[in-house]
């Protein structure tokens, strides 16, 4: 059993070394993103071909955070309209989709143990 925790705390930390934004200054995903359109839309632009956005917005929502991820600004993990005016229509259709979606398998992970 004492083998499981590191291994789940690896595999964590090893999904966010592989974000596309690793290298980023974190501002990027909160202060400068919420008041900068030009920031906000280049970051968006390096989630959306990100190999790990499945993990990071399930990890986002799982832990209700605030800020960027998965190219969606969230607020306590759910879709926060405000931040995300920059946005389409149909690019915000498509984000919110994502969004129910990773709440679904989590709600199903959750139901199944």
């Amino acid at each position: 059993m004492s083998g499981i925790l590191p291994n789940l705390i690896e595999s964590n930390i090893r999904w966010q070394h592989r974000a596309a934004c690793k290298d980023y200054p974190l501002e990027n995903h909160f202060e400068v993103y919420e008041k900068n359109a030009i920031v906000a839309k280049r970051q968006d632009m390096v989630c959306h071909n990100c190999p790990v956005r499945t993990q990071c917005l399930e990890w986002a929502i799982n832990n209700q955070a605030t800020g960027l991820h998965a190219e969606i600004y969230l607020s306590l993990g759910k879709y926060a309209k405000n931040k995300n005016r920059h946005k389409t229509p149909e690019q915000a259709a498509k984000l919110i989709a994502e969004v129910d979606e990773v709440q679904k398998m989590i709600n199903k992970r959750a139901k199944h143990g």
